[in-house]
């Protein structure tokens, strides 16, 4: 049970330095490539913090290699086409002439989740 616990403490600590040298987000601002990075990193944590028979290194490793990889894709998407196929571009759903309710649909948005989200933000008029 001790070297479990000290396991999951060294991931813990590796972990929370990989994190916040990859920068503090909130999920919902995360690009997609960081979420999937994020997602992956959780799981090669779990691994060798419970299954003794996996080196600790193993999982050091793993998690430095996520980052490495998050550093490349910061780099490659200082291009602007590289950064239009990482990260999309973005769409106008409000125009003047009110919702376009194609743009939801292609984003699979609802117009109440729009709406919403305009609340959240502090508009509560499409006008606004």
């Amino acid at each position: 049970m001790l070297t479990i616990l000290l396991r999951s403490v060294i991931l813990f600590i590796v972990l929370f330095i990989v994190m916040r040298l990859m920068g503090k987000r909130q999920i919902g601002e995360m690009e997609p490539y960081e979420l999937a990075i994020t997602l992956v990193i959780a799981e090669l944590a779990c691994i060798p913090m419970g299954d003794k028979s996996i080196p600790l290194a193993y999982g050091i490793v793993s998690i430095l290699a996520m980052y490495l990889i998050h550093q490349i894709i910061l780099l490659v998407s200082k291009n602007n086409k590289m950064q239009t196929v990482i990260s999309g571009k973005p769409v106008l759903v409000i125009t003047e002439e009110g919702i376009d309710y194609n743009a939801l649909q292609a984003m699979n948005i609802s117009a109440s989740d729009l709406l919403q989200a305009m609340r959240v933000g502090g508009h509560f008029d499409l006008s606004e």
